[in-house]
């Protein structure tokens, strides 16, 4: 009997450590900021799309908002499956590098691919507020971060035993990760996300919402507070960043990097944040003096019809940002 029980809790240890060990090695890869689905969602769409695209736009639900391909593709006298946008709910530049990578078929006689950056990408601690640690935190969160960063104290108790045991730590990606792979292909069906603009953004930015100039200046407080709290800089991001644009000349296409524009209460409340920009996109050219930018966040758009909320544009703020994004795309590629 004593024999059984002790067989037993060997067994038991020997599943706990390998289950450990697949954590470790896979599944913290599988770790994103972008909420459980949305990269399948998207990547589920693109699987589906007609036709090789010649111009790809990737980046978080602010170029989901902005980048309204069909208006682009109108203005160029193009067939509207040249252009893709494939863009994800909070999709920094691990997001974007895992949807390159697996839609690589898809991409393979692409030309262009447009990469959205933004200062939240470069903080470590980006949407914490709302997520208690993500799993994307947590994936490179040290001893320093669970001890010290501002939190209740279970939930500090759960990132220390999560420092311990990387599968507590990931057990929401666990989770999603084997809906994924037990999922029925016979019953599974993806919602279309896509709009009649070619926006990414089907049951998610589109509902009319009563918008005023001081309904916006609260959310875009709340947003830059979520986006830029405890800001300590992501140089994992700059790397991800570099890995993605070789992938992307090796595919024979050209990465050009994009900046969106904002609203004036956004920008008037990150600049109260006090975050020192100039020192982040410092870095950032200096590390990517050879890939082109294209720099549109200096365009400012007062009026309430060209915003969703501070960050996203609306469908009108969208038609107006084509003609910038046309313009450069006629100077990178030939057109009818």
């Amino acid at each position: 009997m004593q024999r059984t029980v002790s067989s037993g809790l060997l067994y038991f240890l020997l599943v706990i450590l390998l289950v450990e060990g697949v954590t470790r090695v896979y599944i913290v890869d599988r770790a994103f900021l972008s909420p459980y689905g949305e990269l399948a969602r998207i990547s589920d769409n693109l699987e589906r799309h007609r036709g090789l695209p010649k111009v790809a736009f990737f980046g978080s639900s602010q170029t989901q908002a902005a980048i309204a391909t069909r208006e682009m593709t109108e203005h160029l006298g193009i067939e509207p499956y040249l252009l893709v946008n494939a863009s994800a709910a909070a999709g920094g530049p691990r997001e974007m590098f895992y949807l390159f990578k697996s839609n690589r078929e898809l991409f393979r006689e692409i030309k262009v691919v447009y990469l959205n950056v933004d200062t939240w990408m470069f903080n470590r601690h980006t949407f914490m507020a709302e997520q208690q640690g993500s799993t994307a935190w947590r994936r490179n969160a040290t001893w320093r971060d669970r001890l010290t960063f501002p939190t209740k104290s279970t939930t500090r108790a759960d990132w220390i035993l999560g420092w311990v045991y990387a599968t507590w730590d990931q057990r929401d990606t666990w989770r999603f990760a084997l809906r994924d792979w037990f999922r029925n292909p016979w019953t599974y069906n993806p919602t279309i996300v896509y709009d009649c603009f070619g926006r990414p953004v089907a049951g998610f930015l589109t509902a009319d919402r009563p918008l005023t100039h001081e309904i916006l200046v609260e959310e875009a407080k709340i947003l830059v507070d979520s986006q830029m709290q405890h800001f300590e800089m992501n140089l994992g991001a700059y790397d991800d960043l570099a890995q993605l644009v070789a992938v992307i000349r090796a595919q024979g296409a050209e990465p050009v990097f994009l900046r969106v524009p904002t609203s004036p209460e956004y920008l008037a409340a990150k600049a109260a944040a006090k975050i020192d920009e100039d020192g982040i996109w410092l870095r950032f050219y200096e590390r990517f003096a050879d890939v082109a930018m294209l720099d549109l966040s200096g365009i400012i758009l007062s009026d309430l019809q060209y915003w969703w909320d501070p960050y996203h544009m609306s469908r009108t703020g969208a038609m107006v940002l084509a003609l910038s994004v046309v313009t450069d795309l006629r100077q990178r590629l030939e057109f009818p």
